[in-house]
């Protein structure tokens, strides 16, 4: 492919709202693909004999689909499968916009989607909103690796831990 992105990507784990990162990359929005979508150019996924994706193609639909899963899906909702139908087919069209994909293609994409959000959501729990159950004012506000999350933050702790942000427990 001649398009494929190598660069590797360095995340820090254990870093909390105090502490400063030495340097921040920012949010990952995929300009080269969106660039390739305003030209009209798609990649081709190829597959293996199993169905499977494979080739740079793959890897970068996979990231793009990361990207999407994180950033047009909205924290407060509690399962993929009650998400609304918009929401969903927006991300298979911004996915077809910019990808050739084959038969079958679109619930490869969609549980694909569902798992990264899932993960996206674990992880933000984890690392991000339990450690600071004691001190909600570190809640307000998203922590700097996710600055693209707008609304839904509070929401998503008093579903998860903390009754008080929107009136209601989970």
């Amino acid at each position: 492919m001649r398009f494929a992105s190598s660069t590797k990507k360095e995340t820090n784990s254990s870093m909390t709202f105090d502490e400063e990162p030495k340097s921040s990359r920012g949010i990952n929005t995929m300009s080269h693909i969106v660039k390739r979508k305003i030209q009209k150019i798609k990649l081709v996924v190829e597959y293996n004999k199993r169905g499977i994706p494979h080739g740079k193609a793959a890897v970068e639909m996979q990231s793009y689909i990361r990207v999407l899963a994180h950033t047009r899906v909205l924290l407060v909702d509690k399962k993929w499968t009650e998400l609304p139908k918009d929401t969903k087919k927006q991300i298979w069209e911004a996915i077809q916009m910019a990808n050739v994909v084959g038969q079958g293609g679109k619930k490869l994409v969609l549980s694909s989607a569902a798992k990264k959000w899932k993960d996206f959501k674990s992880t933000l729990l984890k690392q991000f909103i339990l450690p600071f159950t004691n001190d909600k004012e570190k809640l307000k506000e998203p922590p700097q690796l996710y600055t693209f999350i707008e609304t839904g933050l509070g929401c998503f702790c008093s579903f998860k831990v903390i009754p008080i942000f929107c009136g209601y427990a989970y």
